[in-house]
C-alpha cells in the first residue's frame, strides 16, 4: 500500500509544483524504496533489494541529485511504474502463497 502512495506522490511530482514539494517527493520516495529494499533483503530477494537501495540514493534528500526537470520526469514516472508493479507482484505472491 505505501508503495502506490509514492507512486500517487512521484506522478503528482509530474506537474508543476513549488520547490518544497520536489523536496517532500524526495524524502517520501526515499523512504518508502529504503523501506522496500530493507523488506526485499530479509526476504533474499537481492535484485530488487539493490534496485530499491540504488532508488533511496538517488532521492536522498540529505545529499540530493541534483537533474533538470526534463531527466527527472521520465525517472519519475519509471519509479511510479516500478512502485506499482512491485506492489501488484508482491501482493500477488501472497495470495498464491496464503490461498484461503
Amino acid at each position: 500500500m505505501v508503495r502506490l502512495v509514492g507512486a500517487l506522490v512521484l506522478l503528482w511530482g509530474l506537474l508543476p509544483n513549488p520547490y518544497a514539494y520536489y523536496m517532500l517527493l524526495r524524502l517520501v520516495v526515499c523512504a518508502i524504496s529504503a523501506y522496500t529494499a530493507y523488506g526485499y533483503a530479509r526476504n533474499n530477494r537481492s535484485r530488487l533489494a539493490w534496485l530499491f537501495g540504488a532508488l533511496a540514493v538517488l532521492y536522498n534528500p540529505l545529499a540530493p541529485v541534483y537533474l533538470s526537470r526534463t531527466l527527472w520526469a521520465p525517472i519519475d514516472l519509471a519509479t511510479a511504474i516500478l512502485f506499482v508493479w512491485s506492489a501488484r507482484r508482491d501482493h500477488v505472491r501472497r495470495q498464491i502463497s496464503d490461498p484461503e
